[in-house]
């Protein structure tokens, strides 16, 4: 008489069923990009392209700010000031 706990035959897992959408996140400039080609009008795809930029200049400043010491805190009101500037 067999054991009914334990099958006779090898369990195989299941294959991982692919994601219905990737969970890598975007890079900033693929964002910006993809905000571009979706805009509608000149207006709205230039917005898109000023927001990236300015984002970028916001990191590349914070990155600076933390590099010569400044606390994060002060690093970050930098950054979101030059952002509330561009915008």
């Amino acid at each position: 008489m067999t054991d009914r706990r334990r099958p006779t035959h090898p369990i195989r897992p299941r294959p991982a069923a692919a994601p219905a959408f990737s969970t890598e996140p975007r890079p900033p400039e693929r964002r910006t990009l993809e905000a571009i080609l979706r805009a509608e009008t000149l207006t709205q795809a230039e917005a898109a392209a000023t927001a990236g930029r300015a984002a970028f200049e916001a990191l590349a400043g914070l990155v600076e700010a933390l590099d010569r010491g400044e606390g994060l805190d002060r690093a970050l009101a930098r950054a979101r000031a030059l952002l509330k500037r561009r915008a």
